[in-house]
């Protein structure tokens, strides 16, 4: 089966409508089809002013939204059955399911050993912050800062089952404090020594964004989703919007 391949932009929320077949207790796989909807981002705002006239003393009170330099979004929903199928995609039995459950994953990596996939290390998120050229601790939209809760529900990698809440993790929905779309932080535990993406670090493992499906609840936009996603992209400095080098994440999905 085909890799899929799709190109991250700043900030930018795609609509994925991503079909997938899978079995009880198999590997996450790549999916058959991904479908990416228009990108968009927050524009800016326009120009603001005050008429200054002598003598006077006036009161000025300023709001205003910056566009994080170090995140994508995705969002969207998920379907597909569980098939008795040959090579050439042809079903002897398909088993519908109408309320599927599993997850989305997200890595710079083509390749990853499913058997060896944990939590992330701390000092995974140290290299993670490294390679976005943020500080962990200072910087307020960091991947420390962003992931800093263990509250999630229990859910499985192939056969590896992980409990709730032992995984670095956030709530995707506005500010952060609902925990309709939670998102935790894996990764394939090796020593890397070659294939290292172009133009990043040297990494400690493999890293892994996993968003667990939720189906059709209210998105941010007002609009059911079965998964809401941010994956870590480096706009600092040369890399910032839009003449930067966008990274490529590839995705699997397991459901059941």
């Amino acid at each position: 089966m085909g890799k899929i391949e799709l190109s991250g932009t700043i900030v930018v929320l795609a609509l994925l409508a991503v079909a997938s077949l899978s079995v009880v207790l198999a590997d996450p796989i790549n999916p058959d089809t991904l479908t990416a909807g228009a990108p968009s981002r927050q524009a800016e705002g326009s120009a603001q002013s005050s008429v200054a006239i002598a003598g006077n003393v006036t009161p000025l009170t300023f709001q205003t939204d910056t566009v994080t330099k170090y995140w994508q979004g995705y969002y969207g929903n998920i379907s597909g059955q569980i098939v008795l199928a040959d090579s050439s995609g042809n079903n002897l039995y398909q088993w519908e399911l109408a309320d599927p459950n599993g997850e989305i994953y997200a890595s710079r990596y083509q390749s990853i050993n499913w058997t060896n996939v944990d939590c992330m290390l701390n000092a995974t998120v140290v290299r993670e912050d490294a390679n976005l050229s943020t500080d962990p601790v200072l910087t307020t939209d960091s991947i420390n800062r962003t992931f800093n809760k263990t509250l999630h529900k229990e859910f499985s990698v192939g056969s590896n089952l992980f409990n709730a809440n032992t995984c670095k993790s956030t709530y995707v929905n506005n500010t952060g404090n609902t925990d309709i779309f939670q998102e935790v932080l894996l990764a394939d535990h090796v020593n890397l020594t070659n294939n290292v993406p172009t133009g990043t670090a040297q990494l400690l493992n493999r890293t892994l964004y996993v968003a667990l499906l939720n189906r059709s609840q209210t998105g941010f936009a007002q609009a059911p989703n079965d998964f809401q996603l941010i994956v870590p992209e480096n706009g600092n400095g040369s890399e910032e919007w839009p003449n930067g080098n966008p990274s490529t994440f590839y995705f699997y999905v397991e459901i059941s």
